[in-house]
């Protein structure tokens, strides 16, 4: 099932200046494009989920906004629910987790970045904010309205990427500690250095809570503690200078054990049962950039994540166990990106791809394979006026292909003030819930049957 969704903004921006040049695709500071583009300046404050390329933040024709590190810093953020929940505009509800809503579209709507590739793991469509530290996030970028042209299916209200720190120059490193109401604590620490044309840093993260209990006359609480471990690693090495190799990987765990209370069918009171709650998630990402001259860059990213959950409800006291299950979900993909100049007014960025996703839990079973292409044009006709036009085409084995285009429009009336438009198309893919689940309850005679499950269960 899946649903479409036309949107339509005009933001008025104060703090907009009215420059409309743009970024040389292989920094800032390229000057391989004529001396007279307008793609060559300088920039401070740059973004680049808007477009996939690193832009002015005041020169983007669409709706983003930034978290910078300080702010993330004077906030005591921790996580990221605590983070975003301080954001106008944003909401965080809490149905399997806490999840992001924008524009008023559900957390299923909303696509997760860390360094621009997706984090997996989505409970009843809803991705846990609780999962994701920000003591190694440098940026926080924001859109908002459909994103689907560049991002594919759950950018529909829009995207979050989660930009961790770069490695910094000579050999560095940092140790930090808070503590928290409830028996909070979270320790980090940090290592970085440059030897020559390599480059790398580690980041290590453990996040304590001991949860909170509202209703002291009920054994179970109602916030349960948890143990959270996140570790990032990422490392670069310049083998010529046009070509630069990384790698990235991240690995994150938690663990939960707390006692719940289950009603007896004695009306005796409640009997005691220790829920236990794992879970494991990890993702890697190789990328090789190639610079091809003339202002064009070629990027090839392999991109796998696996996310693993375990959980088991035991009674206390004979050890009966009287419920258990199991997820496994991975994701495979591979994208390749070319960008560069047409002309003086013209940022062209091709891609394609293909993806390769699998679940595989007790209720559901499945896998899809998918292809993706798109088209991106970002046209400076005047300094006044930014024009991008973008152009996704996705094929999946498991629905219909989707095409989804997208128009936006920056103009600066003066140096400080500019309007932004934009209209564009998204769409849904179905969850694998929706499509292979298979659920069968015999006690209370009913059965929860996924899209390609109803006719063999119906038979």
């Amino acid at each position: 099932m899946s649903g479409i969704r036309v949107f339509l903004c005009i933001l008025l921006a104060a703090p907009c200046a009215a420059g409309a040049a743009v970024a040389q695709t292989a920094s800032p500071a390229d000057t391989t494009a004529p001396a007279d583009s307008l793609w060559q300046m300088e920039m401070d404050r740059v973004v680049v989920t808007a477009s996939r390329a690193e832009r002015s933040a005041d020169d983007v024709s669409v709706p983003v906004s930034m978290i910078e590190r300080e702010e993330i810093e004077s906030q005591g953020a921790a996580r990221l629910t605590d983070l975003l929940a301080n954001q106008p505009g944003l909401t965080i509800g809490s149905d399997h987790g806490s999840g992001l809503q924008i524009r008023g579209l559900d957390a299923d709507y909303t696509l997760i970045l860390v360094d621009g590739e997706p984090i997996i793991g989505r409970s009843a469509g809803t991705l846990d904010l609780d999962r994701l530290t920000t003591g190694n996030i440098e940026r926080v970028e924001i859109v908002r309205g459909p994103t689907s042209s560049l991002y594919g299916s759950d950018a529909l209200a829009g995207v979050v990427n989660l930009i961790t720190a770069s490695p910094g120059e000579g050999l560095g490193g940092e140790v930090r500690s808070r503590y928290g109401t409830h028996g909070t604590v979270d320790l980090s620490a940090r290592l970085e250095g440059t030897n020559g044309p390599w480059r790398g840093s580690v980041f290590v993260d453990r996040y304590r809570t001991g949860g909170y209990d509202l209703a002291p006359g009920t054994l179970s609480p109602t916030y349960p503690g948890y143990v959270d471990y996140t570790a990032q690693a990422r490392g670069q090495y310049d083998a010529s200078d046009r070509t630069t190799v990384s790698l990235k990987g991240r690995l994150a765990a938690q663990a939960q054990d707390y006692t719940v209370g289950i009603s007896s069918s004695d009306a005796s009171g409640e009997v005691p049962y220790t829920q236990t709650a794992d879970r494991l998630d990890w993702n890697i990402a190789p990328e090789i950039e190639q610079q091809l001259g003339a202002g064009w860059t070629l990027t090839g990213t392999l991109y796998g994540a696996g996310y693993h959950t375990d959980q088991t409800l035991r009674h206390n006291q004979n050890g009966t166990v009287r419920s258990a299950s199991t997820l496994d979900q991975y994701h495979g993909e591979a994208e390749t990106v070319l960008r560069g100049t047409l002309g003086r007014r013209h940022l062209l960025t091709v891609g394609a791809g293909a993806t390769v996703e699998t679940i595989d839990a007790d209720r559901k079973t499945g896998q899809r394979i998918g292809g993706f292409g798109f088209v991106q044009d970002e046209w400076s006709p005047t300094e006044a006026l930014d024009v991008t036009g973008s152009v996704r085409l996705d094929g999946n084995s498991d629905y219909a292909s989707r095409l989804t285009p997208k128009l936006s429009v920056r103009y600066a009336f003066f140096d400080r003030l500019s309007v932004r438009g934009s209209v564009g198309s998204g769409y849904k893919a179905p969850a694998f819930r929706q499509l292979y689940l298979d659920f069968t309850n015999p006690q209370a005679g009913y059965s929860v049957l996924g899209v390609t499950e109803v006719e063999e269960g119906l038979q």
